[in-house]
């Protein structure tokens, strides 16, 4: 009897092929001795061995450090040992002195490599593992051999090397059947692979019944890689040895892998039934190689090389190692996207059944391709390595900048924005967050009918795909519609060479070098903007942020361009082109109803074809995001209306966007539906009826009468505030009910303005397309003259908690920082109760506001917490905040000269965003 002085086990943790009939083996030592790890070098003798003979079957063995063996096992010592069709558990001998141990060994599924065998003839020598882990030798002896299959019309034909001709079945692992019938009119087996329930990875064995022998597989099928009906079929061994049949759903797989100190090039194979383009038409579709990180891309990058063989798509991909892949495990995906950059499919890439020990790639000192060692046929992952975080840190912090729609739509925004080259010639237009309307609306129309041979194309941002019914006028390969906050608007937001505005945006957009930005804004200011908004400060900050990233703005007059972009505090620092125009949206005025307007309006609502039309167009109430329910009064004011109005009209409601909403169920007046550009109501208008709206300078130069119905007037001032200058340009503005009754019974009598304030001319349109999109030289653009910006970071708890002393260091700020331009970035927000505040600094001070989630990568944040807790750091890791810094300064104050960032007091711990900023070293 042998005394057990060990306990535990040892564990093949790697294997790897060394000669045809030699494998590498790196066994982990899991042995204790009283409780304490038993060291290895007290063992004189080692040997892995097979029978009560303790037949060695290892040619040599060496020590790494006390927890592995290193061994090299020689599969023909196997097959001298091992019984014919038996399985044997191969077990270590540890010889100490006088005593011999023997001990188990285990082999865990993923680090045995299923065809680790030798062949002769029709003899298969290999070793693997059991349902028990146990590490096994099997050797078969098979007469009848797998040796060629094709798929034909969903059948499976198989060549078999036999003598008669008979029925075989097809087992998978429950048991259940499947007939493999002989047809000697094509002289092979057939398989009908749609009799067969693959909604799950199936693995199947083809067996004679009489003697229940399990075929062997030719060398040439060996790994061989079929598609079928969106599935790929494999022929190989599993880890007994057993020939089998795999179907598998949705892979891509990883065929092949070569590494080096800068780069990782892949191979991966798809099934083209899977990919379903008919003759893998390229030009059409897009295949990228994506990481990601929960369903987030991080990191995109292209395929070299694309092609077909034997019904399987192979490509091929080069992943550079840059500071763009951050630190961490990350998922590996091929995605396959149309025209319009629409995802059509995604393919997670796997372990292919050829398998590659990606644990014994050289130079993976930073980058290496990883799977996991327990589940074969794995998802495989990209992993960037960094010697001061462990990988729970690495995780951690990708969490932090995933754990909110906001920052998931964000950091998918910048991966494009980083990954991906600027598409020349395409423009991108958005309108009040999803609207076919106004401004972009008409210049999409008149780029459209210039551009005879389709060299732009067009992307229009929708609230809703049933709007590109709109425009089936248009339809067109080279129009394309995406859905606001999608994954398509976010790329092409990223990546559009033109993009035009009429408000704000979203939050992540940071216009970037290549791009041109037009911004039309979307009306003459009757009501109050920027600074001299009633309302507290700070509200419209998506406003100012969104306006900032302009390269080029267009405003109707002069009033229009002070109140617009001054009063957003751009006055001298925002570095855009600027051109003094009629509105695109005037060009619709004059033009739809030459185009058979009000037969298109009477097919869409039940307008009465033999009346004039009067248009009331009133706008909204409220404060912004906080939209006041309008229903009961709008509707009073339209009885009013309706009242006095003269019999041989027809009143319509065309109710503000962002008091739409609270008429959506009514039924009981004529309203203009949402998607309806206004500006093509107006063409076939003979009244117009507002109030405080921009809409009735788009429509003075018709001629035809406006009147301004302000029956709250004195309750608006106070919220909202007038410019009073601009109500000398009203003609009939009233909040009397006799006044409004007499002007809607003597429309005769509407004393038509000599001067429009806008005047409109038909070329207008033409020049903003070329200087916009061609930069073409016009007398009507202007160039500002643009100071210097020094931008400090200040706390809106700071105001509140020191507010005189805060005011005296601005104001101390102002006099020395001369003569740059002081700008403050304000973090948090304010009440109406703050305007002392803003009234006590000097008015030529700037101010901007945070909001939104910053701009950063994985990389990025992760090389900031670095930083954050003394970790050591690389020159990539530097490189990588610098980016982010730049590219946040962008995002948040936009197209401005800045020189210097720095804080008005201290910066919050918790507060990275600014500490990034506040070391931003500027570039000559």
């Amino acid at each position: 009897m042998t005394i057990r002085l060990l306990s535990g086990n040892l564990t093949v943790s790697l294997m790897s092929k060394k000669l045809e009939d030699t494998w590498t083996l790196k066994i982990k030592n899991n042995l204790t001795k009283d409780g304490i790890p038993f060291d290895l070098t007290l063992v004189d003798d080692f040997k892995l061995a097979i029978g009560e003979d303790q037949n060695n079957v290892i040619s040599s063995y060496s020590y790494e450090d006390n927890n592995f063996l290193c061994v090299e096992l020689d599969l023909n010592l196997v097959e001298n040992y091992v019984g014919e069709n038996d399985l044997s558990p191969i077990y270590a001998v540890l010889q100490m002195g006088t005593h011999k141990e023997i001990v188990e060994v285990l082999a865990w599924n993923g680090t045995v490599i299923s065809h680790a065998l030798i062949q002769h003839n029709e003899t298969r020598v290999g070793v693997g593992r059991n349902s028990n882990n146990l590490f096994i030798s099997w050797k078969y002896h098979s007469e009848i051999q797998i040796s060629k299959a094709i798929i034909q019309n969903d059948m499976l034909l198989l060549e078999l090397d036999e003598g008669d001709k008979h029925d075989y079945i097809m087992v998978d692992k429950l048991n259940n059947q499947y007939k493999v019938e002989y047809k000697s009119e094509l002289d092979k087996y057939v398989i009908n692979l749609n009799l067969i329930d693959s909604k799950l990875d199936n693995e199947f064995v083809l067996k004679d019944v009489e003697n229940n022998t399990i075929f062997s597989i030719s060398d040439g099928l060996i790994n061989t890689e079929m598609a079928w009906n969106k599935k790929g079929i494999q022929f190989d061994y599993d880890n007994l040895g057993q020939s089998r049949i795999r179907i598998l759903n949705g892979y891509a797989f990883l065929s092949k892998l070569e590494q080096t100190e800068e780069k990782i090039r892949l191979e991966i194979k798809v099934p083209s039934n899977s990919l379903n383009i008919p003759n893998l038409d390229k030009s059409n579709y897009l295949f990228e190689l994506v990481l990601q990180e929960n369903k987030t891309p991080i990191y995109i990058n292209s395929f070299e090389d694309i092609s077909v063989v034997g019904g399987v798509v192979v490509l091929s991909a080069v992943i550079e190692f840059t500071e763009k892949i951050p630190f961490g495990e990350h998922n590996i995906f091929l995605q396959v996207l149309d025209k319009k950059l629409s995802k059509l499919q995604t393919f997670q890439v796997y372990l292919g059944m050829g398998r590659i020990n990606f644990y014994n790639n050289k130079n993976k000192k930073y980058f290496s391709i990883v799977e996991n060692p327990i589940v074969k046929n794995s998802p495989i992952m990209l992993q960037r390595y960094d010697q001061s975080l462990d990988v729970e840190e690495v995780k951690k912090y990708s969490e932090n900048i995933l754990n909110s729609r906001l920052k998931r739509q964000t950091l998918e925004y910048v991966t494009y924005r980083e990954n991906l080259p600027i598409k020349k010639n395409a423009i991108l237009y958005e309108s009040f967050f999803g609207s076919l309307s106004d401004n972009p609306l008409a210049l999409f129309k008149k780029i459209y009918e210039k551009d005879s041979e389709k060299i732009f194309t067009h992307i229009w941002v929708v609230s809703d795909l049933s709007l590109t019914n709109l425009l089936v006028d248009y339809a067109s390969e080279n129009v394309i519609f995406v859905k606001y906050n999608s994954s398509e608007y976010l790329r092409w937001l990223a990546i559009a060479e033109h993009i035009v505005f009429n408000t704000s945006t979203a939050f992540p957009f940071a216009v970037r070098k290549g791009q041109k930005v037009l911004q039309t804004w979307h009306g003459v200011p009757l009501k109050s903007l920027g600074y001299d908004m009633a309302q507290a400060r700070g509200l419209n900050r998506n406003v100012i942020r969104s306006m900032a990233q302009a390269t080029m703005f267009i405003n109707p007059n002069s009033y229009t361009e002070d109140k617009v972009l001054n009063t957003l505090d751009f006055e001298n620092i925002q570095k855009g082109k600027r051109m003094v125009v009629s509105y695109p949206r005037q060009q619709r005025i004059l033009k739809a109803k030459d185009e058979g307007y009000k037969t298109y309006l009477s097919g869409v609502m039940p307008i009465n074809g033999k009346k004039k039309i009067a248009l009331y167009a009133p706008t909204w109430r409220g404060s912004n995001g906080n939209y006041k329910n309008v229903a009961d009064e709008y509707t009073d004011a339209i009885n009013l209306i309706n009242k006095y109005l003269p019999d041989d009209f027809q009143l319509l409601f065309k109710p503000h966007k962002n008091a739409a909403k609270f008429f959506k169920n009514n039924t009981s007046i004529l309203i203009v539906p949402d998607w309806i550009d206004v500006n093509e109501v107006l063409s076939v208008t003979e009244l117009l009826i507002s109030d405080y709206s921009s809409i009735i300078f788009d429509y003075y130069f018709t001629g035809k009468p406006v009147i301004n119905w302000m029956y709250d007037k004195d309750e608006y001032a106070n919220s909202n505030g007038f410019y009073p200058e601009i109500f000398t340009e009203l003609v009939w503005p009233t909040n009397n009910e006799e006044k409004l009754a007499w002007m809607l019974g003597n429309l005769d009598k509407y004393p038509s303005p000599t001067n429009s304030f806008i005047q409109v001319s038909e070329n207008d349109i033409n020049e903003i397309i070329e200087s916009w999109l061609k930069d073409a030289a016009s007398d009507k653009v202007q160039l500002p003259i643009i100071k210097d910006v020094s931008l400090y970071i200040i706390y809106a708890s700071e105001v509140h908690r020191e507010k005189e002393a805060v005011i005296r260091k601005i104001n101390q700020l102002n006099d020395r920082e001369s003569p740059n331009v002081v700008a403050l970035l304000h973090v948090g927000d304010y009440k109406k109760s703050d305007d002392d505040f803003f009234e006590a600094i000097p008015k030529q001070v700037r101010n901007f506001y945070r909001i939104g989630q910053p701009d950063i990568t994985n990389s990025e944040y992760i090389a900031i917490k670095k930083s954050e807790y003394g970790k050591e750091m690389t020159f990539s890791d530097y490189q990588a905040i610098q980016n982010f810094a730049k590219r946040e300064l962008t995002r948040e104050v936009g197209n401005i000269n800045v020189t210097s960032v720095k804080s008005l007091g201290l910066i919050k711990d918790d507060d990275w965003a600014s500490k990034a900023l506040v070391k931003l070293k500027k570039e000559n």
